[in-house]
């Protein structure tokens, strides 16, 4: 008769150590039928009781002709190991546990073993490569796997190879069937090294795992590998608890402990890795880039794409949470209760197993539910995947999302709304997961396209004061007077607010002294012009003055722009040389301020602040950079699209950067925080007020822009 060895088992793991899951209900007390209908040599086989079973160390249950052990489980259930017996059909007799009842097993096809000491050092030669995995565990800052359970796991696996060596023939064939019927694979112990920077598991895909996600999977494989230690461990204790145990009764005891530690020791790594984790859901905070005239608001301009990257605060799992309604929470918290009994019978075996074998000397730790009392709380970017917009306060407009890399792409559209109008809408989060849903109200304005009004020209390409030729630069004083560079006329000239016609103040010709082609123009607060000739010289002009006075000539480069400070410094974007130098008052030579072959190719834009922050155009590398005063490098703080043209640059008292773009006929607006660029005027190439055609200079106020609009012969003012 063989001697097989078995062990008691919960009911919530049964049918996950079973082929078969379906449960007869018995009809009567003494009724008794198979929870388990196939397996092999080896394998735990479950059967179902109507009734308490009583049973001793001789109970034992007929398997094909072979007598094996019955052990209790719980919730009236019996259980053994499959022993060998051949394929096909076999009978189950159940008399000797006091049911006179049989019932059919499928015994499934198998190798037959015939080099027993082969699959025992397959056996153990596993553990030790698992042995290998944990010690990523144990470096893993959020597990930090205690060392000594890698040390217990290692002396386990020394026994085993000492001790099986001594068995008999028979015994070793019978431990063999379960080392193959139950070898673990080293390759499910990998650890998962991903970190995630924001709240994506894998950062870049629109796929990505997010934070709350990675809690409920690696809760769930915390309840699996309780499940897959559960039977082993409670075979290994059941038989330390045999009076007078055989050698073959000490290395399976020994067998079952390592087979249900290395699970046991995957469950504490999940465990650790559940409690670290700041996965659920508490609050939707606010978004990323959200940049406009009030705090928190968000601007949407008319049919344009706008990336939100809403962010919300998570925290982490805490003893609170053992009355949650979610039921992945209260599930892991049940495994949570369960592990703990699991892991006290792992360490009664371990002490019986060094009391058996001197090998065995390292005691298992301590165990402390990694589980913490208090909430860790931090913020993530939600995955636009589970976000949509709902409760558009105004009808009219019109919000279509879909999803980003980051967040959503939100469209705003509307065929009535032709002026900016305030609005709101509620962004959703919807976790199906962790069955939470929040919502947060977001306050916004819908910019609509606007049309431009003609301040000044608009009547052609005359001679006459009425219009211009292809005007380039202009300059809008403090009294609202615009003043153009009338490039092809050799003049700039002055129109009042409201005036129709300009009045020369430099160049033209008689009385005045004449100046070549100027493209950009700069007034100082005495009202002071300083012109750029012919890209080649800068030249300046008193109020009411005949003449101008040359203060930077010649210039060894092309002059595309200046600006001067409130200190007289006069900023000069050289695109020849690839920098921007700045000429003191009265200066003879300039100093370089800004240069670099990274940044710059060819500067066509310059501007200062109030702060004295150097802000730099290129009209090949499409950059913006910023040069705070004394500064050796700037920073990009813009990228234009790479096939626009641009041609001039603005920079509003909130930080706003306006380009002029002559490629696509438009002005584009870049909010501080916000990298997406938005046209805020023209679009649409043509002669309409709401269109544009190669627009250069701008000049920006607190409720105006200002456009040269050139090939239209006009200067356009648009509302901000």
């Amino acid at each position: 008769m063989k001697r097989l060895y078995t062990l008691v088992f919960l009911l919530f793991i049964l049918a996950a150590c079973s082929k078969s899951e379906e449960e007869p209900t018995p009809t009567e007390a003494d009724t008794i039928s198979l929870i388990t209908t196939s397996a092999t040599p080896g394998q735990f086989v479950f059967a179902q009781a109507g009734k308490a079973v009583t049973v001793t160390e001789t109970t034992m249950i007929n398997v094909a002709g072979i007598d094996v052990r019955a052990v209790a489980a719980d919730d009236n259930q019996l259980m053994f190991l499959m022993p060998a017996v051949p394929s096909g059909k076999a009978t189950v007799d159940f008399s000797g546990a006091g049911f006179q009842k049989q019932a059919e097993i499928t015994v499934g096809n198998y190798a037959t073993i015939t080099n027993t000491d082969a699959v025992a050092a397959q056996f153990t030669n596993e553990i030790g490569e698992i042995a290998t995995r944990l010690e990523a565990h144990m470096n893993d800052a959020d597990i930090q796997l205690d060392a000594r359970y890698i040390t217990v796991l290692n002396e386990q696996r020394q026994v085993m190879e000492e001790n099986f060596a001594k068995l008999s023939a028979e015994e070793k064939l019978q431990v063999a069937y379960f080392f193959r019927s139950n070898m673990p694979n080293d390759e499910d112990f990998i650890l998962n090294t991903g970190k995630p920077e924001s709240n994506l598991r894998t950062t870049g895909t629109t796929s990505g795992e997010d934070v709350g996600e990675e809690l409920v999977s690696t809760a769930k494989s915390f309840g699996r590998n309780v499940v897959k230690a559960i039977p082993f461990t409670y075979a290994g204790f059941k038989l330390i608890l045999l009076p007078s145990p055989w050698l073959v009764d000490k290395v399976a005891a020994a067998g079952f402990l390592t087979a249900g530690f290395v699970y046991s020791l995957h469950a504490l790594s999940d465990l650790k890795k559940v409690s670290s984790l700041t996965g659920v859901l508490e609050e939707i905070t606010g978004a990323e880039r959200m940049a406009g005239p009030t705090a928190g608001e968000i601007l949407f301009y008319k049919d344009k794409v706008k990336l939100l990257s809403v962010k919300a605060s998570f925290r982490n799992l805490n003893q609170s949470d053992k009355n949650s309604t979610v039921s992945e929470i209260a599930s892991l918290f049940t495994y949570v209760t369960k592990f703990q009994d699991l892991y006290d019978k792992t360490v009664s075996i371990a002490n019986k197993v060094k009391s058996w074998f001197p090998t065995s000397g390292t005691d298992i730790p301590a165990y402390a539910n990694p589980i913490g009392a208090k909430p860790l709380v931090k913020e993530y970017a939600l995955p636009g995947s589970k976000l949509s917009i709902k409760n558009v306060s105004d009808p009219a407009i019109q919000l279509a999302a879909t999803t980003a890399e980051s967040g959503m792409n939100v469209t705003a559209k509307s065929a009535t709304i032709t002026q900016d109008k305030a609005f709101s809408f509620d962004i959703v989060y919807t976790d199906t997961k962790l069955e939470k849903a929040l919502t947060k109200k977001i306050n916004a304005t819908f910019k609509a396209y606007k049309e431009g009004v003609t301040v000044a020209g608009g009547n052609g390409a005359i001679w006459g004061n009425e219009g211009f030729i292809n005007p380039k630069g202009i300059f809008v004083d403090a009294s609202n007077n615009i003043y153009v560079a009338d490039t092809e006329n050799n003049r700039v000239q002055k129109w009042a607010p409201g005036a129709t016609s300009g009045v020369t103040v430099a160049g033209g010709g008689p009385p005045m002294s004449e100046i070549s082609s100027p493209t950009n123009i700069f007034v100082d607060a005495t009202g002071n012009l300083y012109i750029v000739e012919g890209n080649l010289r800068v030249v300046k002009w008193a109020p009411g003055a005949m003449s101008g006075t040359t203060i930077i000539d010649p210039v060894d480069g092309l002059v595309n722009d200046i600006f001067v400070d409130k200190a007289g410094n006069v900023y000069v974007a050289d695109s020849d040389n690839r920098r921007v130098q700045k000429w003191a008052p009265g200066a003879t030579s300039g100093v370089t301020v800004a240069s670099g072959d990274n940044e710059f190719r060819s500067p066509i834009g310059v501007f200062v602040d109030d702060n004295d922050n150097l802000y730099v155009l290129d009209n090949v590398t499409d950059y913006v950079t910023k040069w705070a005063p004394g500064a050796s490098s700037g920073t990009r703080v813009v990228t234009v699209n790479a096939m626009f043209e641009v041609t001039d640059i603005f920079v509003d008292k909130n930080g706003t950067i306006y380009i002029s773009d002559s490629y696509y006929d438009q002005v584009l607006a870049y909010v501080p925080g916000d990298s997406e660029g938005y046209t805020v005027a023209g679009g649409k190439s043509g002669s309409g007020p709401d269109q544009l055609s190669y627009p250069s200079s701008i000049y920006v106020d607190s409720k105006y822009i200002y456009i040269a609009d050139t090939h239209n012969q006009r200067v356009q003012r648009w509302d901000k």
